[in-house]
């Protein structure tokens, strides 16, 4: 079988003008005839060190290299991200590097992938510390990755958008500071009836009690529920109590 002829190609190099050919392949093409040529081209197209001029950006010194800029490489990719503005998506807030589209790189490149901004969509509920996980990235209380749990998700539709009382104390607080309880305590069971909005104090108190009142010797019973009736005759210490501790957690958060 005879060998394929070999194609010549005719060019004019970049730094001496001259021209020359060279045989046609895959990757193969050529701009200079030579390896000098190459660097000499190069070398051109870079100023000399003595030669580099400030950055033309205000309050900035530090030195333009390239003939084709102002700009240090620096100034310009901040230039660039400030122009490009944020990506369209929700929740993202990424440079919008791909200005064009609006959108950010990692979002261009999964809608060329699957032909939406979402994931793979996960059908199955996750687990996360016993409790049910869902994906949804529209809701208002999701997470910056999309995710929330199902009982918040569930209560959430349940009461509305806020504010709410505490189903315990009675405080008004608003999402996302409102936590939900399950009554029964089982962390799988989402039914409306078995969820309650409550505040975090009542939250974390309820949950370290409840432990307590497993271990309580039955005929005990009685009398702890005697001890809290006893207590609630006394309404302004349990609300100095309980303005006392809303003080606390407004410091630890500043």
């Amino acid at each position: 079988m005879a060998k394929a002829e070999v194609r010549q190609r005719e060019r004019i190099c970049k730094q001496c003008n001259q021209t020359f050919s060279y045989a046609v392949g895959k990757g193969n093409d050529r701009s200079h005839c030579s390896d000098a040529c190459r660097e000499a081209y190069k070398r051109a197209r870079v100023r000399p060190k003595s030669e580099w001029p400030v950055c033309s950006t205000e309050g900035c010194i530090r030195h333009v290299r390239a003939l084709s800029s102002k700009q240090c490489n620096t100034c310009y990719k901040a230039e660039a991200k400030r122009r490009a503005g944020v990506c369209q998506v929700h929740k993202c807030g990424k440079p919008a590097t791909r200005v064009g589209h609006g959108l950010c790189e990692k979002h261009y490149k999964r809608v060329r992938r699957v032909g939406s901004f979402d994931l793979t969509p996960r059908v199955e509920l996750m687990v996360h510390g016993g409790y049910r996980i869902i994906k949804d990235v529209e809701h208002p209380l999701a997470q910056q990755n999309g995710w929330l749990g199902e009982h918040r998700a569930v209560a959430y539709e349940k009461y509305g958008p806020g504010p709410h009382p505490c189903h315990w104390c009675g405080t008004v607080h608003d999402w996302p500071d409102l936590v939900v309880d399950h009554l029964n305590e089982q962390k799988a069971d989402n039914r409306p009836e078995n969820l309650v909005a409550a505040c975090n104090p009542c939250n974390r108190m309820r949950g370290g009690m409840i432990p307590f009142i497993k271990r309580m010797l039955p005929e005990r019973l009685s009398e702890f529920i005697a001890t809290f009736e006893h207590m609630r005759a006394e309404p302004a210490v349990s609300k100095e109590w309980h303005d006392s501790d809303a003080q606390s957690q407004e410091r630890r958060a500043r």
